[in-house]
């Protein structure tokens, strides 16, 4: 999702991504080339950027409600 870079033998989605996995969990592997409004996104500094931290809040409060997490587009 949002990819920056293919990755081979990973399937394109696009949110809200839930459940895609065999097991009924939730993969989602999301890439990003700018973090807080457009900012050139590092790995270091991406988790407290206000985009990543809307996607894994989501992930989580989902998964705690639903029991399966939802990922949320960016």
């Amino acid at each position: 999702m949002n990819g920056v870079v293919p990755v081979p033998t990973l399937e394109a989605v696009v949110a809200p991504v839930a459940g895609n996995v065999a097991s009924g969990s939730t993969g989602v592997l999301c890439q990003f080339a700018t973090m807080n409004g457009g900012e050139v996104a590092s790995h270091g500094e991406l988790i407290f950027a206000e985009e990543a931290r809307a996607q894994y809040v989501e992930l989580f409060r989902s998964a705690l409600a639903d029991g399966v997490g939802t990922v949320i587009a960016p």
